[in-house]
């Protein structure tokens, strides 16, 4: 688009799978990390029975039911944008949008409000603060497993501040963008809505590409597995074999045993 052209302009097909993939991408990344604060509380909690219900198994089920659920509830998309000509300042230029009115209600005052921004939010914040608390009641405990646990809390809790930040302002964007999109804007008005537009928009993108320095910057064993793995993917593009590990040698002393004079 800095070059003064975009695709989604002008190929019907990039224009519908634009509008699929960044809603769809959009509500799984958010409901993984959701999930991700889910497990965390099952796995902080003092119950057996609730513990157990953390494992690689459920979780990779679950994460393929947000795929589908999702991804169905996407299909809409498909079908109704489409390109569409409008006249922008006395001129015809065309748009990839979409024309169904019930639909822009319900884009604005679901998915936006809801699924985007108020639902997303309170689960996170709600197991946040639920794991917090059961990060307390052992909170004499010093072992290993432990610390692991408080750096991972730590590091959802930061996350959640961030969404929260990033999340309301791009929730707010699209409610009054929605409301007065068939206002007559003069020059001015039209350049305040699109400055509002780009700082929400930059906002709402952090959510996707803060989690990794969040993690590099709160979590000392992050940080540690994270340079074992660069070392041991660069070992293996650079070289035919890994680095061997230094082994010691541990020299055992001679025992000189005299033998007895008769």
């Amino acid at each position: 688009n800095g070059f003064q052209y975009d695709p989604t302009k002008t190929n019907v097909l990039i224009c519908k799978l634009r509008a699929f993939v960044v809603q769809v991408g959009g509500l799984v990344s958010l409901s993984n990390v959701c999930l991700a604060t889910i497990d965390q509380y099952f796995v902080t909690c003092r119950k057996v029975r609730i513990r157990r219900l953390s494992n690689l198994s459920t979780a990779r089920l679950v994460i393929l039911l947000t795929i589908i659920l999702w991804s169905g509830h996407g299909l809409p998309l498909l079908l109704l944008y489409n390109i569409y000509p409008v006249i922008q300042q006395n001129q015809t230029t065309t748009v990839c949008s979409h024309n169904s009115t019930p639909y822009t209600l319900y884009n604005v005052y679901f998915v936006n409000l809801i699924l985007f921004g108020l639902l997303p939010l309170s689960i996170m914040i709600l197991f946040s603060l639920m794991v917090w608390k059961n990060m307390q009641k052992v909170g004499a405990v010093s072992s290993v497993h432990y610390r692991y646990d408080r750096q991972l809390t730590q590091m959802l809790l930061l996350q959640v501040t961030t969404i929260v930040i990033s999340l309301i302002p791009y929730c707010a964007q699209t409610t009054y963008s929605a409301i007065t999109m068939n206002e007559q804007k003069d020059s001015l008005h039209l350049a305040r809505d699109t400055l509002f537009v780009s700082i929400s928009n930059l906002l709402f993108y952090l959510i996707y590409v803060t989690s990794f320095y969040i993690y590099v910057t709160s979590s000392k064993a992050f940080r540690s597995k994270l340079v074992k793995r660069i070392s041991k993917l660069y070992y293996k593009t650079c070289h035919k074999h890994p680095p061997q590990e230094r082994q010691t040698t541990t020299q055992i002393p001679a025992v000189l045993v005299e033998t007895p004079l008769y």
